[in-house]
């Protein structure tokens, strides 16, 4: 086995609280910490959860933070503990939450950002919020030694808003764990189904896929997969264009039993 490489993840939350960040930030740091000593910085807002522990590997260290309807998620003890660390590399995540920025501060060899960026907010506050914050943002993007994105639109978001030079960033599109899947089996309904797996805020769009409904054959139905501060308007959406009877609503389903209800037929 070779050298060891002490990394450090920071991210606004971690497992297990459920998001698309926090599966990316598990996911990767679970490997790596077969070879490597990986480290997570995050936050707990509610104060409920251990301040460290041992999780699949990886040693998660969360802090107090102020977080005003799950955002910002700012946590001047987690800036004030960055600022006394050292690690080969720091890996920060997600542009629009203060973990990030506070990242630079860690005594470090490399700087790799994976911002998850937006550009917008999800209300007119935080959009203009996002707007204020940008010259501040951009160093965090100055000081990074490689910057990655999920996708080649966020690149061109990131080069256009950024002014980043090509050579520093990357697109690596997030992967899936094959093993979950093997020996999931296909649904064998006549339905044709549209399936919407989740968190149910607003900017995750689904609702694109409600307002679409009505104009699809009564033979499509849509499932809808997950929970979040958004599905109460989405129900109402549902209920206004009359089509209640085609959309059923799901949260906390593993795996197997996406596999095994009404939710799989194609």
């Amino acid at each position: 086995m070779g050298v060891k490489i002490k990394i450090l993840q920071v991210c606004n939350s971690y497992l297990p609280y459920r998001g698309g960040i926090e599966t990316h930030v598990a996911s990767i740091s679970e490997r790596l910490a077969r070879e490597h000593d990986v480290t997570v910085f995050t936050t707990d807002p509610s104060g409920d959860l251990p301040e460290e522990e041992e999780v699949n590997g990886v040693l998660v260290r969360r802090f107090g933070a102020f977080s005003p309807g799950n955002a910002y998620y700012l946590s001047l003890d987690m800036w004030a503990e960055l600022r006394n660390s050292r690690f080969d590399i720091v890996h920060g995540h997600n542009y629009h939450a203060f973990p990030l920025f506070f990242s630079r501060y860690a005594d470090k060899t490399r700087f790799v950002v994976t911002p998850h960026y937006h550009r917008h907010g999800t209300t007119g506050f935080r959009d203009l919020l996002v707007k204020l914050y940008k010259p501040f943002g951009k160093k965090i993007f100055q000081e990074a030694d490689r910057v990655i994105a999920l996708c080649r639109y966020e690149k061109e978001l990131l080069t256009e808003d950024f002014s980043i030079e090509n050579g520093k960033i990357a697109v690596i599109p997030d992967g899936i764990n094959r093993a979950d899947f093997r020996g999931l089996e296909k649904g064998r309904g006549k339905r044709n189904t549209i399936l919407c797996v989740s968190r149910l805020e607003e900017d995750k769009g689904v609702q694109y896929a409600v307002r679409a409904l009505p104009l699809l054959n009564d033979n499509i139905r849509l499932e809808i997969v997950g929970s979040g501060t958004y599905k109460e308007r989405l129900v109402e959406l549902v209920v206004g264009l009359g089509v209640s009877s085609r959309v059923d609503f799901y949260q906390d389903l593993s795996l197997m039993l996406l596999s095994t209800t009404k939710i799989s037929t194609w």
